[in-house]
């Protein structure tokens, strides 16, 4: 990831878990241990990852780090648009990279998300982050956009088939606009 970022490759972690969870840490962060989410926070301000869009915002609030760094005004103070609204994630500028957070921990399991009209007009799904990611970075020569639907698995380690299939179902969507986007840019 760090070689793609010196190569001028613009770099997006799109998650439904915390920003910080396996998965998106693993493309952009070196820590000892995927437990270590406010190390991670910080990696991704120090590696100007270009795009976060997730849940994870308590790593990122000085009132739950015990190092009290107010990550948010940091990532503002280094130039990245701060969204933590669906409505502000519709109109992000372009020319700046992101961190939108829209949960404390993970976003909902799709199948509460979608039955719930607060939830919905707080909390973008899968499909509107991914296409807002694309809207970001397909202006730029080269990217990569990691997506991710965390929450599939966490249904399923829970044994909640529901939970899982609305989440793989979400997924789904979410290349559905991938694909789109491939049939507009046949280069990706």
């Amino acid at each position: 990831y760090d070689l793609l970022g010196e190569a001028r490759w613009h770099r997006g972690l799109v998650t439904t878990a915390e920003i910080t969870h396996a998965t998106p840490a693993g493309f952009a962060s070196s820590v000892s241990s995927r437990d270590k989410a406010t190390e991670i926070a910080k990696q991704y301000l120090k590696g100007k990852v270009d795009l976060l869009l997730g849940g994870g915002a308590k790593y990122f609030d000085k009132g739950y780090r015990l190092d009290k760094r107010d990550l948010f005004g940091e990532f503002r103070e280094a130039g990245y648009a701060v969204m933590d609204k669906p409505s502000e994630l519709a109109v992000a500028p372009t020319n700046k990279r992101w961190l939108g957070l829209f949960a404390r921990s993970h976003l909902p399991y799709s199948l509460d998300h979608v039955r719930d009209q607060k939830l919905l007009s707080n909390v973008p799904t899968l499909a509107t982050m991914t296409a807002a990611a694309l809207r970001r970075m397909e202006g730029e020569s080269r990217f990569i956009l990691q997506v991710e639907g965390g929450r599939i698995d966490h249904g399923c380690h829970n044994n909640d088939a529901a939970a899982a299939l609305f989440d793989q179902i979400a997924f789904d969507e979410a290349i559905d606009v991938c694909l789109e986007y491939q049939k507009r840019d046949p280069e990706t």
